[in-house]
């Protein structure tokens, strides 16, 4: 992790060791099983440790606690949602940082 202390580094592997989760619906409670990636729903440091990336991708991109948001100016609306389709689906863009990341985006948040 650039420029972030190794004591800090071990202490998120150690924070992440060993996790679990169970599904619970209905009367259905399942065996507990292995979380291999994410941080818990609410978690103050995701915004440091998981989130920060995603303002690097674009200078109009911006994080507050869990979400992100990017702005796109243009003389016409169908431009801007075409700058806005083309930082989210380019390489090395937003999809791209969700899918490494174990994350999902969805506008109807």
């Amino acid at each position: 992790m650039a420029g972030v202390p190794h004591e800090v580094v071990e202490w998120m592997s150690w924070r992440f060791e060993g996790r679990q989760t169970r599904l619970v619906f209905d009367d259905y409670i399942s065996e507990g099983f292995p979380i291999l990636d994410g941080l818990d729903q609410g978690d103050p440091c995701s915004v440091i440790f998981a989130n920060s990336p995603l303002a690097w991708i674009d200078p109009h991109s911006g994080i507050y606690i869990d979400d992100y948001h990017l702005l796109a100016i243009a003389k016409a609306l169908r431009a801007a949602c075409d700058m806005i389709i083309q930082r989210v689906m380019e390489e090395g863009g937003v999809n791209d940082w969700a899918q490494t990341h174990n994350s999902k985006f969805s506008a109807a948040k």
